[in-house]
């Protein structure tokens, strides 16, 4: 009874397939991917390439499990629009991203930002980049609007050293790095 018990509190890679990513409701984030070596992506989708062994990192970290209506929405406490006054932004919907990535950089707020720019082969994929330059960062300016992979960029930039890190994305990949940063796998903690 207790080895049956020890069993079910296994969570593996296949309850995140049966889930979530065989219903079609991964987004591609790629949060499972950068916090196990036995994931990739194949096919378009997470995929095992070596042996699981059922530590439940992966689904705990994907931010379409455990999904209650207020970590959708967040606490937000006050609303605003904007527009960048700094010339050389030229932003998708007025740069306030763009210009405050520049601010915090120059400011030594951050010391690099993961952000996506156009694929120069392909211009309507995202590339996951690690900016550590105003260049980098306006080179990323505008919106592309499709998945993009920036999990490993992020744990990539952490590993080479970086401690403050913007972190620019879609609301999936924003839900992976909230998940990250309060997991109890130490995934995040800076």
């Amino acid at each position: 009874m207790r080895r049956f018990l020890k069993d079910r509190e296994r969570i593996s890679f296949s309850k995140l397939k049966r889930e979530i990513i065989d219903p079609g409701i991964c987004t591609l984030c790629g949060a499972c991917v950068a916090s196990c070596e036995v994931l990739s992506i194949a096919a378009g989708k997470p995929a095992l390439k070596g042996r699981c062994t059922a530590c439940g990192v992966c689904y705990n970290q994907c931010p379409r499990t455990i999904t209650t209506e207020s970590s959708l929405i967040g606490k937000v406490r006050d609303v605003f629009t904007a527009k960048s006054l700094l010339s050389e932004v030229k932003g998708q919907d007025g740069g306030v991203v763009t210009s405050m990535l520049l601010y915090a950089l120059e400011d030594g707020l951050i010391d690099s930002a993961v952000m996506t720019v156009k694929s120069e082969d392909e211009p309507w994929k995202p590339v996951s980049i690690v900016a550590q330059t105003s260049e980098d960062i306006l080179r990323s300016a505008g919106s592309i609007y499709v998945h993009s992979l920036t999990m490993e960029s992020l744990l990539s930039s952490i590993k080479r050293g970086s401690r403050s890190i913007g972190f620019v994305g879609p609301p999936c990949n924003i839900d992976a790095v909230h998940k990250m940063q309060n997991s109890p796998y130490g995934l995040l903690h800076l």
